[in-house]
Order: C-alpha cells, then sequence, then structure tokens
C-alpha cells in the first residue's frame, strides 16, 4: 500500500517525540548539566518542532506528491555507484592494511577527483528509489539495486567509519516505507535487532578510530564531547562495576544528547558570531570543488570555540549569520515549509527531507552536515529529471 502524507508525517511525528524523550531522559539522569538554561533551550526548540507538526497533523494534507519513475533513477544510481566505488577503494585498502584508525586518517583516502561529482549522484538516487515506484523494475534489477545500496552503507559504516549520512539514508527509509508498520511481535523483534546493529555499529565506529587501547570509562571522561556536558560519576561508576555492556548505549544517547547543552555554552561564551561572515555556508559547496575545503575547515576551527562537537542547528547557523539572523532563517526556512504542505496539501521530497532535518535540528545542522547542501539539491534536481508527470482525468 502506497503511503499517505499523514503516515509519513505522523512517523516523522512520533520519532520526534521519541528524540525529545531521549535527550531529556539523558541530561538529567546521566549528565552534569541538566541547568534551567539547558532545559529551557530543549522546550523552546522542541515547541517549534512540535507546533510544526501538529499544524501540519490537523491539516487535510492527504498525499505523498513523489510519483517517481524507478527506471529513470537506475542512471543516476550506476553512475553514482561508480563513482562511490572508486572513491571507496582506497578507504577500503587502507582499512585492509590498518584498519578504521588507519583509513580514517590517511591522506591519500578522501582526496577527491573526478568521481566524486558522480559519487555526488548515489545517495540523493538512493533516497528518490526509496519513494519511487519500483513495481516497474525487473525482480534481478530490483534486487540489484537492493545489494548496491546495502553494501555502499556497509562501506561507510565499516571501511570509512561515517555515521551521519548512512544513518540519514536509513532513516528516510524507515520513515517513508510503503507497508505500515504494525505492533506485534515481528515488528518488536526486528526493531530489537534494528537497535543492536546500531549499537554494534556505534560501538565499531568509535572503538576502532583511535589509536592504542581503548577504554569505554576513559572516553567518556575524556572525550570532546563530554569536556563541556559531562557524564556524571555516579554513572561512570555504576557502568563500570555492574554494567560495562552498556557503554556503547550510555554513549550513543549522549551523542544524541549533548547538542543542547553545547549551544548553550556556545551563547554563554561566544560573542562574536556570524564576523567572519558565512563560512560553513561556503564550505559546503567546497565538496563540488568550488572553494578550498582546507581553508574554510581552518578557518572554522579558528573561530569556532567548540568546532568538532554536535551544537544543534544553531551552532552553524549562528556563526554565519549571527544571532538574530541566524534565529530568523532557522523559523523562515521551516514555517515556510510546513506552510507549502499545508496549501499543497501534499508532501513532497524537498518538504520531507525538510521536516526530517528539522527533526534532527536539536542534534546537528543536517542542512549542512549529513547530506549536505549539494546533495540536498541533487536530490531535487534528479527529482525534477525522473518525475512521472500524472495525467488529469478531468
Amino acid at each position: 500500500m502506497m503511503n499517505n502524507g499523514k503516515i509519513i508525517v505522523n512517523r516523522m511525528y512520533y520519532f520526534a517525540i521519541l528524540l525529545f524523550l531521549i535527550q531529556i531522559i539523558h541530561l538529567i539522569l546521566f549528565t552534569t548539566a541538566p541547568t534551567s538554561s539547558v532545559m529551557l533551550t530543549s522546550l523552546l526548540l522542541y515547541s517549534f518542532i512540535f507546533l510544526n507538526f501538529f499544524i501540519i497533523k490537523k491539516s487535510s494534507m492527504t498525499l505523498s506528491l513523489f510519483n517517481i519513475n524507478a527506471n529513470k533513477l537506475l542512471f543516476f544510481l550506476v553512475l553514482g555507484a561508480l563513482g562511490k566505488l572508486i572513491s571507496r577503494y582506497d578507504y577500503i585498502q587502507e582499512w585492509l592494511q590498518g584498519g578504521l584508525t588507519l583509513s580514517r586518517n590517511s591522506e591519500i583516502a578522501g582526496k577527491g577527483g573526478w568521481y566524486s561529482y558522480l559519487s555526488i549522484l548515489f545517495y540523493p538516487a538512493t533516497i528518490l528509489y526509496f519513494l519511487a515506484n519500483k513495481e516497474v523494475l525487473q525482480k534481478k534489477t530490483y534486487l540489484l539495486c537492493n545489494v548496491t545500496i546495502i553494501a555502499f552503507l556497509l562501506i561507510d559504516f565499516i571501511f570509512v567509519g561515517t555515521r551521519n549520512v548512512p544513518i540519514f539514508i536509513i532513516l528516510i527509509y524507515l520513515l517513508t516505507r510503503k507497508k505500515q508498520y504494525k505492533f506485534n511481535g515481528k515488528t518488536f523483534l526486528t526493531l530489537l535487532l534494528l537497535i543492536i546493529g546500531f549499537l554494534i555499529i556505534f560501538d565499531y565506529t568509535t572503538t576502532t578510530r583511535l589509536n592504542g587501547i581503548f577504554s569505554w570509562q576513559i572516553h567518556l571522561q575524556n572525550t570532546i564531547s563530554t569536556q563541556v556536558v559531562g557524564i556524571n560519576e555516579t554513572t561512570l561508576k555504576f557502568l563500570n562495576h555492574y554494567a560495562s555492556f552498556l557503554y556503547p548505549l550510555i554513549f550513543l544517547t549522549h551523542y544524541l544528547a549533548h547538542s543542547i547543552g553545547e549551544l548553550v555554552y556556545l551563547l554563554s561564551h561566544e560573542y562574536s558570531f556570524g564576523s567572519n561572515g558565512p563560512i560553513y555556508l561556503i564550505s559546503e559547496f567546497c565538496t563540488a570543488g568550488l572553494c578550498d575545503k582546507g581553508y574554510y575547515n581552518d578557518l572554522i576551527l579558528s573561530e569556532n570555540i567548540r568546532a568538532g562537537v554536535y551544537q544543534t542547528i544553531f551552532g552553524s547557523l549562528l556563526y554565519d549569520f549571527g544571532i538574530s539572523i541566524g534565529i530568523l532563517i532557522f523559523i523562515l526556512i521551516f514555517s515556510f515549509n510546513s506552510l507549502s504542505i499545508i496549501l499543497s496539501k501534499k508532501i513532497g521530497v524537498i518538504n520531507l527531507m525538510l521536516l526530517i532535518i528539522l527533526i534532527l535540528s536539536p542534534i546537528e545542522n543536517y542542512l549542512y552536515g549529513g547530506m549536505g547542501l549539494i546533495q540536498i539539491v541533487m536530490t531535487y534536481i534528479i527529482y525534477l529529471i525522473s518525475i512521472t508527470k500524472i495525467k488529469s482525468n478531468g
């Protein structure tokens, strides 16, 4: 059964509630940062998110406006897979020689080339593939596409050690899949296996990317994400003595929750937002070879006192545009997106992606990071090329 817009929006709404509960529970029970300012910031941000979903849910929107021809997507999937394969070859070679530590820190892997322009097509085409009518594909083609997508997701997890983009892609699939979720034993088992899988990947990409002997206890005490929002001593002692197997789970929830505290820290200690112009925004275009990525990375590191940690969507927006304009841009983008859905009574591809970015805004700026602006734009361009025009009977 084809998903309608309300089913997709309801799934997103419940996912936003889940993230809110994870953040609040983690901050209160496990960290040193459940201050009134942190709680107030979290409530304000989630109030805006829930208000958007409440208004959309109350509207008469019923349809999902995708109408994508899967056959037309194959061209972009093949080109993207070719570029992806070439771009990941050096990572795999380095990983085979020295594991994830070597592949992530190698000067050879990830240096880019002409194939980067092709690899940019892969994940946008993958997102559209999830939304497309795949019944028009031959069975062998359908299976090959699925295997290719799964293979590159695993390559990015295992050999590159990246998490943001693959998780973003998986999240889109889970939120938009055509089959409805039923609350039964099979669904519960699938959910449990999915959580265990995420924890295994999260544990692997954390413990194997660092040199030397890894200790979860030392990591939780000294990693950059716990310098401002620390794990409290009670939690650390309990994990160390009774439940060391829960270290990855606590770090995962910390990964999802610490951004709010980081934003409050920024607002308390930084007074030069926007002084160097939109450095984060410009750096997004460096991925397409339009500017010097190294130069802008160095500029960001010198400007942002907490560069390297998640700072909600506002961390980069504030540095780019200042506090007032940054907040205004955030409100306008997502308010106009909700208004577009309400007026058209449909949810389109960009509407969908912006809603997911809104849900993830208390964690990080997925408008810049995650997929990134270039791949978001490519998603829409490929969508326009691949769309199937529906003739009206009226």
